[in-house]
């Protein structure tokens, strides 16, 4: 009995025990062309051109462009320059070739835009920082104030493919002819809104 229990004991220190070493797989499979662009209605198609790469061979300083690459485009069959606007209902196909990493072909049709049903918002968490700024003699009052604004969307989608959305917003930073009044405080409007950060973590579709 006490062999017994000395073995027990030996083949829970075997179980238990463990042990690593670095591994690096090697692939001999070459890099190829990969087409990247967001097509939006209303825009100019823009097309970045990169690689494929092995996910241990590279770093975040790693430049993935193809910079000897030729696009064309096509609209519904019929070929486009890089200035043409896509519209709702286009069939888009992009072709791209490099002497170094071989060619590629991409295609989509660009969606109809969709409606949006109610909107509701609130405004919680509002500070308020005063100052006054003295600028060559004239004394000019500045007020800021800091709030949190959440903001449901209702998105009515009839379209039984699956979709994806990308979520776009932007500040109100007032112009005169052509100059931002950010740098140009002598205009008596100075209304600036900066619509700070998304709060990823209070929405569970990101």
């Amino acid at each position: 009995m006490a062999i017994l229990k000395y073995l027990i004991y030996i083949v829970l220190i075997i179980q238990l025990s463990s042990c690593y070493t670095d591994f690096n797989p090697k692939s001999d499979e070459k890099p190829e062309l990969c087409i990247n662009s967001l097509i939006t209605a209303g825009e100019p198609i823009e097309v970045r051109l990169s690689h494929t790469y092995h996910y241990n061979l590279i770093n975040t300083d790693t430049d993935l462009s193809v910079n000897d690459g030729i696009v064309r485009i096509f609209i519904n069959d019929i070929e486009v320059d890089k200035d043409y606007v896509p519209k709702e209902g286009d069939r888009i196909v992009i072709y791209a070739e490099s002497p170094t990493y071989g060619s590629a072909m991409a295609e989509v049709s660009v969606p109809k835009a969709l409606c949006l049903g109610n909107i509701n918002y609130k405004v919680t968490e509002i500070n308020e920082n005063n100052k006054t700024i003295s600028e060559i003699g004239n004394s000019e009052y500045q007020l800021n104030v800091d709030f949190n604004l959440e903001v449901e969307i209702e998105i009515i989608d009839n379209d039984s493919k699956e979709n994806y959305f990308q979520f776009y917003y932007e500040g109100y930073y007032p112009t005169v002819n052509g100059i931002s009044r950010m740098e140009n405080f002598s205009e008596e409007e100075k209304i600036f809104f900066d619509p700070g950060n998304l709060e990823y973590s209070l929405e569970n579709i990101f």
